[in-house]
């Protein structure tokens, strides 16, 4: 932990990729059809104090194409299951990153003129078309037994939608 602000632990809850072949009467023939599902739980871990910092769960859901896309084989019997399980954990670490992004640093407005609203991310978290919800951030709630932070109380007051993103 030396020299690392946050650890990340978690566990795999479900997985499985499952094949469910459909027979086609009126063709005479037999399709294939697809599904995956899996689940990852996780926690964001202060490395100093050891306090959980975030928790969050990350459940994907995937059909014929989607799955189909994981792989650089068209025909379904040339895919090679390392390839898709690969893919399926990259579309998972994506997912997890952009939670743990948003959760640690948050978009902010920084500047509002001439009814132009500013905010602070630019490109990469950021794509031109994206509406986003704008809250005022209001007072801060405690637990009433360990006195710890619940967090901000938060009123939606616009939503905007992103013309222009700069680097």
């Amino acid at each position: 932990t030396i020299g690392a602000d946050y650890l990340m632990v978690g566990n795999i809850s479900d997985a499985k990729l499952e094949r469910k072949d459909e027979n086609l009467a009126a063709a005479g023939s037999t399709v294939q059809k697809y599904r995956a599902r899996f689940v990852f739980n996780y926690r964001l871990v202060a490395a100093t104090t050891k306090e959980v910092i975030f928790a969050g769960v990350v459940d994907k859901y995937l059909e014929n194409e989607d799955i189909r896309a994981l792989s650089r084989e068209w025909n379904s019997e040339d895919w090679d299951p390392a390839e898709i399980r690969d893919g399926i954990a990259a579309l998972i670490a994506d997912d997890v990153a952009k939670n743990i992004l948003d959760r640690i640093y948050p978009i902010k407005v920084a500047s509002v003129e001439d009814n132009q609203v500013i905010i602070d991310q630019g490109n990469g978290r950021i794509r031109e078309g994206m509406l986003l919800d704008v809250f005022s951030q209001g007072k801060e709630l405690f637990d009433s037994d360990t006195k710890e932070s619940l967090g901000n109380l938060e009123t939606i007051i616009a939503t905007i939608k992103i013309t222009k993103v700069s680097l």
